[in-house]
């Protein structure tokens, strides 16, 4: 209408449709083939008479007032519908208006008309054509028409005339011309189902000789079934009995099954509790070696202190004559001090002591100003990662307070990092810890010291001093749980937002306090019973642009891996698998990129396999070093014993490497490939070995691993998703 503003309305074609929106488009439909012959004929007007009133006056083509969209100022210059019409309101205004008015018509089908067998319009077909006629002697006003004096012959040749000739419900006899036709085509029909008729009668005829001979053999069937019949009674009962049996031994396999399912759960959390206890032993072995070792020292000293006790004892007594002297002239001393205090109780007392003190208190606080003490500076080396927030900062940012055990170089750690850089322009992120390292893994961030003892009421203290609004616990428990314990129970007293990330296949800690639970993986969601409507899982995201490896090529003879060598990743004979691939392929050249508990450990087998020289250890690295030493490795191994999620598997996958290990954790979840994982030393070494001998293949590896990381694994994605937690909650919270 836009496009041709001297048109007043428009109107298209309708598709109908039956009660449950199927299209129609059968014209020997009982129910609504007329319909569909009657739409197709009108239409078929509407091309031969090449007039839209013209074709109107034959039969509402329109069909309905929702198929009608006209200009608001229409009804400034013609009467809307009139209220005395139900069925052809719209029918009397088209007649109307189209004598005066542009009409278009798009000969394409844009409105769905429902059709059903009770239409109203059906069941009134009386009242329809009363409001048709109605509807024609109004719209054409015959009133007017009668007054003017034309003459029969003179009207009958008018344009409206003819159209309404047309018009079954007009002209009645068109309609018993139709009705004729219709009655002539149904009694061919019935003529030629009378010959079916007789035909089929015929059929019949031998069919029924046929089926006496059948009868007869199916009473003989009878009986034989009869006596079947009996037999499968006489079965049935003895089913039925078996079936009770059956039942009875379901309940008692059920009841079982309970049990078994609760001695499971207390099995894995004594498996749990076990492993804890594992490491808590490997811990306190360590440190009672160093314990020996002091031991032995003190012995010494012991040893060396007795022998010269003798001559302190006679120190000693000559040391307790010079007392008794002391001890006298101590009385003489308290005896004049006692004096000196009243004397100084009067001074303090006096109106000049008041003015001197306040004088001494400005003249402090004026030293303070001019000669500030210098705030302790952090210790940072090489290796600190420089925490940056990559956006101007906005005002009033809400305060988030990060809660983890330790803030060494790791995945945790790396995601507090992350959250900082890329949302910290928004909230305002600080960090309190057990363990903060000295030179610091990272620099930027504030890290509050939390080591010693610590309780729920000082926790609570820090929370309210910092007026934080949300605390973000990054929770792996283990031997840290007492710490973590207090951390959540001090946040019980605090009204701010709590969330716990598990950031290992651990099971985590419960609490109706908790706002939302979020977990690195599915596996780690689904290692324990979670609280399934507050949890979620967002994938820790990696800064892959770090990580690529532009045109530098992929060797062929190194494998390696990237890990801090503790326990909670790594048991003591995780190097065999690689000391087991230089034995098969010598050329092969191994980099072991981290340092941590068992550094020398693995040190010391490769040496003890005269491996040393296809070896190199590098100990602990800066962050923004790694991506060199990937680009180094043809294949990254992965010998953890246990994996929530790790970020160091998706750099190698962004370095387009393969990466191999063993069937545990997160890691299938990770690489979506089988293939690539083993559950031995002997097999993962197969796998590693069979990958160097064949390029091609790790070249694919390394293209899919490229593709998979960029679309799951990217820190994009991820803070994508913590943003829009962190909106939700303080939404909620507000709300």
């Amino acid at each position: 209408m836009a496009d041709h503003p001297d048109i007043s309305l428009v109107a298209s074609e309708v598709q109908p449709i039956d009660s449950s929106g199927n299209r129609l488009t059968d014209f020997d439909d009982p129910d609504y083939g007329y319909w569909l012959q009657w739409y197709r004929s009108a239409l078929v007007h509407v091309d031969e008479d090449q007039d839209f009133f013209f074709s109107l006056l034959q039969s509402n083509f329109v069909v309905s007032t929702s198929n009608l969209f006209l200009r608001k100022a229409l009804f400034a210059c013609e009467k809307a519908f009139d209220p005395f019409l139900i069925f052809c309101h719209d029918y009397e205004f088209l007649l109307r208006v189209l004598q005066r008015r542009p009409f278009g018509f798009l000969r394409q089908p844009l409105l769905e008309y429902r059709l059903h067998p009770f239409n109203t319009i059906r069941s009134e077909s009386f009242h329809k054509r009363f409001e048709v006629q109605y509807a024609v002697f109004r719209a054409l006003n015959f009133e007017e028409s009668q007054k003017s004096g034309c003459d029969p012959q003179h009207r009958a040749g008018t344009l409206w005339f003819r159209g309404l000739e047309r018009n079954p419900d007009i002209n009645a006899a068109l309609q018993v011309q139709q009705k004729d036709a219709v009655l002539a085509d149904l009694t061919h029909e019935i003529r030629r189902k009378d010959q079916d008729l007789e035909s089929l009668t015929d059929q019949i005829r031998r069919k029924d000789r046929d089926l006496e001979s059948l009868t007869d053999q199916i009473r003989r069937k009878d009986r034989d079934l009869e006596s079947l019949t009996d037999q499968i009674r006489r079965k049935d009962q003895d089913l039925e009995s078996l079936t009770d049996q059956i039942r009875r031994k379901d309940r008692d396999l059920e009841s079982l099954t309970h049990q078994i399912r609760q001695k499971d759960f207390r099995l894995d959390q004594v498996g749990h509790e076990l492993e804890d206890m594992r490491r808590a032993l490997i811990r306190e072995e360590a440190e009672a070696e160093g314990l020996k070792h002091r031991i032995r020292e003190l012995e010494e000293t012991v040893v060396r202190l007795e022998s010269e006790s003798l001559g302190w004892k006679t120190r000693l007594d000559a040391s307790e004559r010079q007392l008794r002297q002391a001890d006298l002239k101590i009385l003489d001393a308290e005896n004049r001090a006692a004096e000196r205090q009243r004397l100084i109780e009067e001074i303090f007392a006096s109106k000049g002591w008041k003015v001197l003190s306040r004088y001494r208190d400005i003249k402090i606080g004026l030293s303070r100003f001019l000669h500030p003490q210098p705030v302790p500076v952090p210790v940072t080396d090489e290796k600190t990662y420089p925490t940056t927030i990559l956006r101007p900062i906005r005002p009033n940012r809400p305060k988030v307070i990060h809660a983890l055990a330790n803030f060494l170089t790791g995945g945790s750690s790396r995601l507090v990092v992350d959250l900082v850089e890329h949302l910290g322009d928004r909230y305002d992120q600080e960090v309190m810890s057990f363990l903060i390292p000295s030179p610091l893994a990272y620099s930027g961030v504030v890290q509050n010291d939390f080591s010693g003892c610590i309780t729920p009421e000082r926790v609570t203290a820090f929370l309210k001093e910092k007026k934080a609004d949300l605390l973000h616990v990054h929770y792996w428990g283990e031997g840290d749980a007492a710490w973590y314990r207090a951390v959540f129970e001090g946040a019980r007293q605090w009204d701010g937002i709590l969330i716990e990330n598990v950031n290992t296949p651990v099971v985590p800690y419960v609490s109706d306090r908790i706002d939302h639970y979020v977990y690195v993986s599915e596996y780690a969601k689904n290692f324990a019973a979670c609280v399934e409507e507050k949890s979620s899982v967002i994938y820790p995201g990696s800064d892959l642009k770090l990580f690529d490896r532009g045109n530098t090529p992929i060797p062929d003879d190194t494998i390696g891996m990237v890990y801090r060598l503790d326990p909670d990743k790594l048991k003591e004979e995780a190097i065999q698998v690689f000391i087991e691939v230089v034995k098969r392929r010598p050329t092969t050249r191994v980099l072991i990129v981290g340092g941590g508990y068992f550094f020398d450990s693995y040190r010391r087998q490769v040496s003890e396999q005269g491996a040393s020289a296809q070896f190199e250890f590098t100990d602990y690295v800066p962050y923004g070093a790694l991506p060199e030493y990937y680009k180094r490795m043809s294949i990254f191994v992965a010998p953890v014993w246990k994996e929530s999620f790790g970020q160091v598997s998706p750099f190698a996958m962004s370095m387009k490497i393969p990466v191999v290990g063993y069937r545990i954790g997160a890691l299938p979840e990770i690489l979506g490939d089988d293939t690539l994982l083993a559950d031995d030393v002997d097999s993962l070494a197969r796998i590693i070995v069979d990958l160097l001998e064949d390029r091609d293949r790790r070249i694919a590896i390394g293209e899919r691993n490229f593709e998979r990381v960029h679309e799951r694994f990217s820190v994009e994605a991820m803070i994508q998703a913590y943003e829009s937690l962190y909106g939700r909650l303080f939404a909620q919270r507000k709300g």
